[in-house]
């Protein structure tokens, strides 16, 4: 079972990194690095602090994965300290 858990949980981090990064724009950070792929005036704006925005697009991508990893260890943890008892 802890297999199949983790295996849905690396399929639904993927989708959730792939979705995150669709929706972000992506023609600004690509600007960023010298591509330029069309971004509107916005990018501008964004890209004035570019730690502040590819940081919060990070901890983003990062943070609920995590946290949901944190919450599978501790619910198999505890089940396992069931089933000693």
């Amino acid at each position: 079972m802890k297999r199949g858990v983790w295996r849905v949980w690396i399929v639904a981090t993927v989708a959730w990194v792939a979705w995150l990064a669709w929706q972000s724009d992506l023609a600004c950070p690509l600007r960023a690095i010298g591509i330029d792929a069309g971004g509107g005036p916005w990018c501008e704006s964004q890209l004035a602090d570019p730690l502040a925005y590819f940081g919060g697009l990070v901890l983003k991508m990062i943070m609920p994965p995590l946290l949901a990893a944190i919450g599978i260890v501790a619910a198999f943890w505890i089940a396992a300290g069931f089933r000693k008892a």
